[in-house]
């Protein structure tokens, strides 16, 4: 089985959100090995050294026995091209450290950056990321998302 990931915001030494991480990991961990884990997230990023200045992303890989964090400069994507890829059977709704169905979809990318994954007729995600529209000073984001985001 794959591990699963959350991937953390830090700021400064400041984690964005984790509250909201931390509940989608508790979920998850629940739903994938049937049981609660016995750590949390804040309790193990507190052991690691974190980097106090400049934007990172933490990313933490667990199963039901291990747990890895690591920390990484972070540098936004220059997304510039989408293309529309339809997919009404992608099931997503943890995130796994081997993304499979997301891989396989955005091999049809071609010669853009990056997909957006249009399941029965619906917007849903991106491969990395889910979407937010904007109309004038109103902001959407799709009801009809492949995984639960923080943001």
């Amino acid at each position: 089985m794959s591990r699963l990931i959350e991937s953390i915001r830090l700021l400064n030494g400041k984690f964005s959100r984790l509250e909201l991480h931390e509940a989608r990991l508790q979920n998850s961990f629940l739903e994938v090995f049937k049981q609660k884990p016995d750590w949390n997230l804040e309790s193990l990023l507190n052991e690691q050294p974190i980097p106090q200045s400049g934007l990172y992303k933490c990313r933490v890989v667990y199963d039901d026995q291990h747990q890895q964090v690591e920390f990484k400069p972070y540098q936004p994507s220059q997304i510039k091209t989408l293309k529309l890829v339809a997919d009404n059977n992608i099931e997503y709704n943890h995130k796994w450290e081997k993304r499979g169905p997301l891989d396989d979809d955005f091999a049809e990318r071609a010669d853009c950056d990056d997909i957006l994954i249009v399941k029965n007729g619906l917007i849903t995600d991106s491969s990395y990321a889910n979407v937010v529209f904007q109309k004038g000073e109103h902001w959407f984001t799709p009801k009809t998302y492949l995984l639960p985001g923080t943001m």
